[in-house]
């Protein structure tokens, strides 16, 4: 399974009972495995394929950036 597809079934399940969720990378990173900054380049990528979920970089803090994702 590639990072993307990871990320994808990772916030499918998170949004699965509340379908709107903010996430900060590196949180997902620890949860997956990855870097923050391996989150956040894939996220970037994954919120123009994904018609499942809407994903927006809410705020890019200091280090890490927070993500708002919406079950569609």
């Amino acid at each position: 399974m590639d990072i993307r597809q990871m990320l994808l079934k990772y916030l499918k399940e998170q949004t699965k009972e509340r379908h709107l969720r903010y996430f900060k990378a590196k949180h997902i990173g620890k949860d997956l495995g990855l870097s923050a900054k391996q989150v956040g380049s894939n996220l970037t990528i994954l919120k123009d394929e994904t018609k499942e979920l809407r994903i927006v970089q809410y705020s890019c803090g200091v280090g890490c950036a927070t993500w708002r994702v919406e079950a569609i």
